[in-house]
């Protein structure tokens, strides 16, 4: 998988994570609220992880292609 790649997927896990935390705060209810605690915390954590290993990534190839 590219580095593209990589972020994209980060940018769509950050974003449904984002639509996840928005959908507790405007249903203010038992369930959004506990789904947006687990589920949005875990696509927001995958999606910067994601992030870093692009940024490693890219870090490491411009490393190797200065040799």
């Amino acid at each position: 998988m590219s580095s593209e790649s990589l972020v994209r997927f980060a940018c769509v896990l950050g974003l449904s994570a984002l639509a996840l935390m928005v959908w507790s705060v405007l249903d203010a209810t038992v369930w959004p609220v506990l789904v947006a605690l687990s589920a949005g915390q875990v696509l927001g954590t995958l999606s910067l992880a994601l992030y870093l290993l692009a940024i490693a990534r890219d870090v490491d190839l411009r490393r190797r292609l200065r040799r």
